[in-house]
């Protein structure tokens, strides 16, 4: 057998032997199991609650994936990002925006706010335009404002 010939065999033996090499002398971990006692979800809860009672805002993006069916029944796919923004000021109602926009634009708007005077909101933006170019509303387009009382 040419050196040619023998190449391929020895680089398929090398790497057979790396791999096996590479796996030795490892030690698996494994932590220790925690067998104390544990709090009650209600407790949990009420940590986590009293631990977030400082934050007076709060900021995150997120993405979605969004399928709207048009006032003809026709089904519309869209994908994109956005924002949620949450604020808590004293003696004020806490607020919720969360938006979320894709290539073509804003797509929807949520929001809310706390108190006797609570509202909350949904609007899916969107005007959507088929291949004859005439603009279909969708039948959520219509911003609504519900009020709701505690």
């Amino acid at each position: 057998m040419g050196w040619r010939m023998r190449r391929p065999i020895l680089i398929t033996l090398i790497a057979i032997g790396a791999s096996l090499g590479a796996s030795c002398g490892r030690k698996s971990i494994i932590g220790p199991v925690y067998r104390g006692p544990t709090s009650t979800m209600y407790e949990v809860a009420r940590d986590v609650n009293a631990n977030n009672a400082g934050i007076t805002t709060l900021w995150s993006d997120h993405s979605f994936k969004a399928w709207i069916h048009d006032d003809r029944g026709k089904e519309h796919y869209v994908d994109g990002d956005g924002v949620l923004l949450f604020r808590k000021i004293p003696e004020k109602p806490d607020e919720l925006l969360i938006q979320g926009k894709s290539i073509i634009g804003k797509i929807f708007e949520m929001g809310s706010s706390s108190g006797p005077d609570a509202q909350y909101w949904v609007a899916v933006i969107p005007e959507i335009a088929p291949n004859g170019g005439e603009t279909i509303k969708t039948s959520e387009s219509v911003r609504a404002a519900h009020s709701h009382s505690r």
